[in-house]
């Protein structure tokens, strides 16, 4: 009962953390909390010695790939002994950090999953949202959130003559980010908050209430990124539910994989064709990636060596990260980092079935083409919680349909 406790508050953590990034509580960072908890759930397990239970064959083949890119990305960090850039000490124990935590994450999640009730992480999801609802409320209204609960960062993005860009869907010139920090996270967060409420066990009324509160919040925050990924996805559906060569469909999945990495190399290198000024910076930031990769092919130069890179090149005055995941995993972990990286892609579209795993792995994919996901945790909740989800739900039903047949017979 004790266990089952602490994992609760770990999945409630690791939830709420996951939405709400700048919430703190008595001014305490939560991911740190849910960091500690990670290590006592896994020590538990480790000092009782009970064998993994392995349910599903497909999701432990995918797991090696996982674990071993992560491990990856732990390894690549020996680069910093010779990549020839200086560390900034305090972010890159930051960034080793979050990784740590999506780590023991997934062990945890993995050793646990037999407690993982889908229900029950869609109700913390919308706990979650809602509670980032309330923080865009707050921020509307012109509380800064570093006042009431929150750290010292962005919650809204206003529209200048330098960011003409900032503009809701209501008109507004601002987009709201609340306890997101970031109206792009923002955006994905009420997405996926949308759908876990479309999943949850209560009547329409509820559902459509704050289906309609997330979808409004969205219009707030307004990630062009988000809404036109949304529509492609739709799109990718309805073209596998059309097809029913399994085939086919494997080659339709290797052709999107193949047309994000070439959108990713190709879509730079027209940047004087290019007259968004967001979308300019971001294309710079590319190819400098790339003339990191070429430096370190193999192995790349380590987590936060691109930030290294970039603040070398903006005399210090520049220390961001490549808004780009896959540029930045072959910058930061070379082509090994890269590889495994598709093939845990690959492996998550191959086995999708539920249209709610397949509508946020491939929103997640178009996702990473804009922003760096690695060391966040929806990372995590898209390669290993959305999974799991999909296998209680099969697991679920296998029991009823087993319970129903049982009953005939008798």
């Amino acid at each position: 009962m004790k266990k089952n406790l602490v994992f609760n508050l770990y999945l409630f953590l690791f939830i709420f953390t996951m939405i709400d990034r700048e919430f703190l509580f008595l001014g305490i960072d939560l991911r740190m909390v849910n960091l500690a908890l990670g290590i006592v759930l896994i020590l538990m397990k480790l000092i009782q010695r009970e064998p993994i239970k392995k349910e599903s064959k497909n999701y432990d083949s995918n797991a090696k790939y996982i674990f071993a890119f992560f491990v990856w990305c732990f390894i690549s960090n020996i680069s910093w002994f010779w990549n020839g850039l200086e560390m900034q000490v305090s972010p890159f124990i930051g960034q080793l950090i979050l990784l740590v935590n999506n780590f023991f994450a997934l062990i945890v999640f993995y050793q646990y999953k037999e407690w993982m009730e889908v229900d029950k992480i869609n109700k913390l999801v919308v706990f979650s949202c809602i509670v980032l609802a309330i923080s865009f409320c707050l921020v509307a209204a012109g509380y800064e959130l570093k006042d009431i609960s929150g750290s010292d960062v962005r919650s809204m993005m206003v529209a200048s003559e330098n960011a003409p860009d900032h503009k809701n869907l209501f008109g507004g010139n601002y987009r709201l980010a609340g306890y997101a920090e970031d109206p792009n996270y923002a955006s994905i967060f009420f997405v996926i908050g949308i759908l876990a409420t479309m999943q949850l066990k209560r009547n329409k009324l509820y559902k459509a209430t704050f289906g309609i509160i997330f979808a409004i919040c969205l219009g707030f925050a307004c990630s062009k990124t988000i809404l036109l990924s949304c529509i492609a996805v739709m799109l990718y559906m309805i073209v596998m539910k059309v097809i029913k060569e399994a085939n086919l469909k494997k080659v339709i999945n290797v052709v999107l994989l193949t047309a994000v990495l070439s959108v990713c190399i190709i879509v730079p290198k027209l940047s004087s064709f290019v007259t968004l000024s967001t979308m300019e910076t971001r294309f710079e930031m590319w190819n400098m990636a790339s003339d990191m990769f070429i430096k370190s092919p193999m192995i790349g130069n380590g987590i936060t060596s691109f930030k290294s890179y970039i603040n070398e090149q903006y005399n210090g005055e520049w220390y961001v990260q490549a808004h780009n995941t896959y540029w930045q995993t072959i910058a930061e972990t070379g082509i090994v980092g890269i590889i495994l990286l598709l093939i845990i892609l690959y492996n998550l579209l191959k086995k999708e079935k539920n249209n709610y795993s397949i509508f946020l792995t491939v929103l997640y994919i178009l996702f990473a083409i804009n922003f760096e996901t690695i060391q966040l945790q929806v990372f995590v909740y898209v390669i290993c919680i959305i999974q799991i989800m999909k296998e209680r739900e099969e697991i679920k039903q296998e029991d009823e349909k087993s319970t129903v047949y049982c009953q005939l017979l008798k």
